[in-house]
């Protein structure tokens, strides 16, 4: 497949992208309770339903150029500050 879809159509390295996303919860966002007997492979999890996450987004070309990494907050505004100190250059 990548022959006849890259080789062969003479698509470039700087060209093809790779891309990850990855969420993660922000800290201390409470406690979570499980309820089960012991022994039973069944267990529920108890939490609350305000999970706020962030996501980052990765993305290498084929050539080995890197383009910054994406933050992604839950918010209907943008704030200023929140770019200050970026260590990791994201936009």
């Amino acid at each position: 497949m990548v022959k006849e879809h890259i080789v062969d159509a003479e698509i470039l390295p700087g060209n093809i992208y790779g891309l990850d996303e990855s969420g993660s919860p922000l800290s201390d966002q409470g406690t979570q309770c499980v309820i089960g007997h012991r022994g039973t492979k069944t267990q529920h999890a108890q939490d609350s339903t305000e999970h706020k996450n962030v996501t980052a987004i990765l993305t290498i070309c084929a050539d080995g150029i890197v383009l910054k990494p994406s933050i992604i907050f839950k918010g209907q505004n943008v704030m200023k500050k929140w770019g200050d100190n970026n260590v990791s250059d994201a936009s």
